[in-house]
């Protein structure tokens, strides 16, 4: 999620936030560890797998040493840090985001800062069953935010950002019509009409059309008035916003609901954007995706090879896995909660 800076999740993502606890120790290889991390430098700090979570400094970008280095790792075994990525023991920005990624996902607050209770869920051996989504779980009368319309067991792509060319999201929405694949696209509201995006023509190939906001700004950190003006300004009129970089709190929700607009997260990252080909993500995809898994993808990443489309859905159907299907009419911006079933 981290070597283009600007996308989804360099600054502060997502992917699903799920309420889990932790109990006032964990345990690292064996060891039972206290749930308060050190706050002393990092640098004059030694950590080892069998290091006591109470002994570990807080982390933040730009520390390096040992104890990031035991960080990446335990991210990595987590499934936040890319597999073959360097442990260089260097806090970078490929690192903040895989913490904000792990933070999101484990229910804890997203800061980017390994703190004691990021250390602890990071001691883990694997991220509770708390954190899958129970049944209700982020739900307002049967919606669940981290599915965002999908509402069976099928998998669902949305793809963010903009595009290249408007000739390549044309693109785009055509091969998943011809392949039969329903997909979401959720385009900054800037990015559409001149510069590449066409709701329109995707809303009349039965695709599913979501927000973005207009410029693509951390929305916890605009004011009640200014979240209103990104997602209200025309162009894209949908009921549904998926929030940049999956940034949400209540107050956001709350100016969300206020305006009739559902929030629209997932529950699967692949990181397209993070120094991979759009065939390396879409590999991704049908190793990772589970039934009713919701999808983040970009425009302007794998959304830039058509033939990634049919290639999922050949191979999650090895898997036994549907992808979500186009609806056979224009889909309206007000949808109902359930695109895909």
């Amino acid at each position: 999620m981290r070597v283009q800076q600007r996308t989804e999740r360099t600054r502060n993502t997502v992917g699903r936030a799920f309420v889990v606890g932790f109990t006032a120790a964990a345990v690292f290889g064996g060891t039972g560890l206290a749930l308060s991390a050190a706050s002393a430098d990092s640098g004059q700090v030694t950590c080892s797998s069998s290091t006591a979570v109470a002994e570990r400094p807080t982390l933040r970008l730009q520390d390096e040493g040992s104890c990031v280095t035991q960080a990446q790792r335990r991210l990595q075994v987590h499934g936040a840090f890319v597999t073959d990525a360097p442990l260089d023991g260097e806090f970078g920005a490929s690192t903040e985001a895989a913490v904000r990624a792990f933070q999101l996902e484990s229910g804890l607050e997203i800061d980017g800062v390994i703190g004691s209770k990021t250390w602890a869920a990071l001691a883990a051996d694997s991220v509770p069953a708390a954190a899958q989504p129970p049944s209700g779980q982020g739900t307002a009368g049967g919606y669940d935010k981290y599915r965002c319309g999908n509402a069976g067991d099928k998998v669902l792509l949305v793809f963010d950002d903009y595009s290249p060319t408007s000739e390549n999201f044309r693109a785009l929405v055509d091969s998943a019509k011809d392949n039969n694949i329903g997909i979401g696209v959720a385009p900054s509201g800037n990015a559409v009409g001149d510069k590449g995006v066409d709701v329109d023509y995707a809303r009349d190939k039965g695709m599913f059309v979501i927000d973005h906001g207009y410029e693509h700004k951390d929305m916890t950190k605009l004011s009640d008035e200014e979240i209103a003006q990104q997602i209200s300004r025309p162009g894209i009129e949908s009921n549904f916003v998926r929030p940049p970089y999956g940034a949400h709190d209540d107050r956001v929700e709350a100016v969300f609901a206020k305006h009739g607009k559902r929030n629209c997260m997932w529950n699967l990252d692949p990181e397209d954007w993070n120094n991979k080909s759009p065939m390396q993500a879409a590999d991704e995809i049908i190793a990772r995706a589970q039934p009713g898994s919701t999808v983040v993808v970009h425009l302007n990443h794998m959304g830039t090879d058509t033939s990634t489309l049919p290639a999922i859905k050949a191979g999650l159907s090895e898997r036994g896995l549907q992808m979500c299907t186009p609806w056979t009419k224009t889909t309206p911006q007000q949808m109902p909660d359930s695109y895909c079933s």
